[in-house]
């Protein structure tokens, strides 16, 4: 009876989740707030920021792929923008996830600082997914698919994130909206950037 009543009282999130990478994109895109209450602690944070490494690298090469087919750069400028986006998902978007994590202590959350860098990098799981088709599609038919794939999948993840975000300020959705949109713009700011710098 006594061991009855100890289960009763056991919080409702108590499985620790898969370590599947597939399994923990899936289920940011999905159910980011159990991702949170559950999977980010059990969940290496070096990993999740080589899924945000590769996210950008297949945005980034698609936009240098478009300009390739063109003409209007040479094939040096595609692997120039993939190096550029590798490094992009593997700097920028932990460093997010560090620039964040003072806001979510504020805010009594409860998340370690590798568990922000990982909600940060884990929302692009989206990213990756359309990264991927993407370039798919670009590299068996030719389609130019910076914008209708890449430009999307980053916009996509902008949901993952907010719903991340207020999990982890514990509900406070206005914050976790100018957040995102401070994120999102940022993102959307540097990739044209890079663009030109590059």
């Amino acid at each position: 009876m006594q061991d009855s009543t100890s289960l009763n009282q056991l919080p409702p999130s108590t499985t620790v989740p898969s370590k599947n990478p597939i399994s923990m994109i899936l289920t940011m895109m999905m159910n980011p707030k159990a991702a949170i209450e559950s999977g980010l602690s059990h969940f290496p944070w070096f990993v999740s920021l080589l899924i945000s490494s590769l996210a950008f690298g297949t945005f980034f090469i698609q936009t240098g792929l478009d300009l390739y087919k063109t003409g209007q750069e040479p094939l040096t400028y595609v692997l120039i923008q993939l190096v550029l986006g590798l490094a992009f998902g593997a700097i920028v978007i932990p460093l997010i996830g560090l620039l964040i994590w003072p806001i979510i202590r504020l805010k009594k959350g409860t998340l370690k600082l590798t568990e922000s860098i990982s909600l940060a990098c884990l929302s692009y799981g989206a990213t990756l997914i359309y990264g991927i088709v993407g370039l798919c599609f670009s590299l068996l038919l030719g389609w130019k698919t910076a914008l209708a794939f890449g430009a999307t999948g980053v916009l996509w993840s902008l949901g993952p994130l907010m719903i991340s975000l207020r999990t982890a300020t514990k509900g406070d959705t206005v914050l976790a909206v100018v957040l995102t949109t401070l994120v999102g713009a940022a993102i959307l700011f540097a990739w044209q950037a890079l663009q030109y710098i590059s």
